[in-house]
């Protein structure tokens, strides 16, 4: 089979294996993410599941300490506005 003088570009090859690494590449890191992404919905569901469960007293406690924890994290959101206003 003679196939003249059709002889593969080297510009081609190159190319292609340019295209090809670049796409892989991103597609490992698409795969990457998405993974993540599963595993935080399923950490989230079980979270969920498990204060579902909870004997109400340690509902109550989680609750108190969400509380003190957002209390904290406003005194910490003033203070950064009240540094950031002072320069």
């Amino acid at each position: 089979m003679d196939h003249g003088n059709l002889k593969p570009s080297r510009s081609y090859g190159y190319t292609t294996a340019l295209v090809t690494t670049l796409l892989l590449t991103t597609l490992a890191f698409l795969g990457l993410a998405a993974f993540e992404r599963e595993a935080s919905v399923l950490r989230t569901i079980r979270a969920f599941l498990a204060l579902r469960l909870a004997p109400l007293r340690a509902r109550a406690r989680l609750k108190r300490q969400r509380d003190s924890l957002a209390t904290i994290l406003e005194q910490v959101a003033e203070w950064v506005r009240d540094e950031s206003s002072a320069r």
